[in-house]
């Protein structure tokens, strides 16, 4: 079954955002600054979803702060931590490849969290405040990818959240073709994440 998450463009700041979450029973479960880097080698993404984007390229996490740095690429079986020196290697390696950067986001995120629903909102630099919403309670009714999207609108709407715009932000897309990209599913889990 599919399961949906939407990044929903809010009209609120983040401080009011969290004000929202908190109210409403939520707990801030975990707060970072991210740096993610994405390579890939002749990309073209125009007719590619945000999921099928990130299938198609590797991606360094944290690489600012040149520690915990973990290595998204689904030739490997796992998430790999690397230390500096074998990440300074495994760019060499990528970029004798053909591999070149291709995005090269940083965001802060703050994920809050009540029962099965998470709400996180992520500052993304070049697009603005987002909150993706994502409720394995909704999975559980059975419910189309559409009706689960309906289904996560409505509960924002209800906790008090302005949208700008009726469906989800996608963040590779929107960064790809410098404009706001638009769908009903943001999950873009990498196919290795889905066993």
């Amino acid at each position: 079954m599919i399961q949906v998450e939407a990044g929903f463009k809010i009209k609120e700041s983040k401080e009011e955002a969290e004000q929202i979450l908190l109210k409403n029973g939520f707990i801030n479960t975990y707060k970072t600054h991210t740096r993610d880097i994405y390579f890939g080698k002749d990309v073209d993404f125009r007719d590619m979803d945000e999921e099928g984007i990130k299938n198609s390229l590797i991606r360094l996490r944290n690489f600012e702060r040149f520690e915990n740095m973990k290595l998204f690429d689904s030739e490997m079986p796992d998430i790999i931590t690397l230390d500096f020196k074998t990440m300074l290697e495994y760019l060499q390696k990528l970029f004798s490849q053909g591999y070149d950067v291709v995005f090269d986001t940083r965001k802060s995120d703050w994920i809050y969290k009540k029962g099965e629903c998470y709400h996180q909102l992520q500052d993304i630099n070049d697009i603005g405040l987002l909150d993706y919403v994502y409720n394995r309670e909704i999975f559980d009714k059975g419910l189309d990818a559409d009706e689960q999207f309906e289904e996560l609108k409505r509960q924002m709407l209800a906790l008090g959240f302005h949208l700008e715009y009726e469906q989800g932000v996608d963040k590779l897309r929107s960064l790809y073709n410098q404009k706001l990209m638009f769908s009903t599913n943001q999950i873009g889990l990498y196919s290795y994440q889905k066993k």
